[in-house]
């Protein structure tokens, strides 16, 4: 349950990072943050609509990406608590995905677009700079999802020295400071 957590707050941290950056790059692009404004960013903005599809399908837990493996784990942990959570939380990402990437292309009023302009020939789509930013982040999510033994062996033996012996309290015990070289350092 701990560990699956500790990964499952890992795989959103990275996941609300990007979400925050694409958030930004519609805002700075078109001056509104709507969700209603804006439609069909799949097909309008297939780069874009593309990066905010997979970190949504990862929030919502979706296999094979990060949010699935944390998820899993951190359920099974919690099941005998508030089971409804999870589920409720993974609807409102799949609603966002609906609303926002499917359906007609369609932006806010007044957008940078023009009505002139073929919709595969949008600048405003995001730059190879941009993509460069999030690919890191985006393929971190990706591997969480596959690979998360990697994480999870790394995670665990903190939570370990964390945890009572019977899994239910936290308990602080710091290491013994060496006195010998007046560091402070153990």
């Amino acid at each position: 349950g701990t560990v699956g957590g500790l990964l499952l707050a890992f795989g959103h941290g990275l996941g609300f990072g990007v979400l925050a950056f694409l958030v930004s790059a519609l805002e700075d692009r078109y001056r509104s943050t709507d969700r209603e404004a804006f439609g069909g960013l799949a097909f309008g903005l297939p780069r874009l609509g593309g990066c905010l599809l997979l970190v949504l399908l990862a929030l919502a837990g979706a296999p094979p990406l990060s949010g699935f493996a944390g998820g899993a784990l951190a359920f099974l942990g919690v099941l005998r608590g508030h089971p409804a959570v999870g589920p409720v939380l993974g609807w409102t990402y799949l609603v966002l995905v609906q609303r926002c990437l499917l359906g007609a292309f369609r932006l806010p009023p007044g957008d940078s677009l023009g009505s002139s302009r073929a919709i595969s020939d949008s600048p405003d789509d995001l730059s190879t700079g941009e993509i460069g930013t999030l690919l890191p982040a985006l393929l971190l999510i990706v591997l969480i999802g596959v690979w998360p033994a990697f994480f999870l062996e790394r995670i665990e033996p903190s939570v370990s020295r964390m945890l009572r012996a019977d899994g239910t309290r936290l308990v602080y015990e710091p290491e013994e400071v060496s006195e010998a070289d007046g560091s402070g350092v153990p």
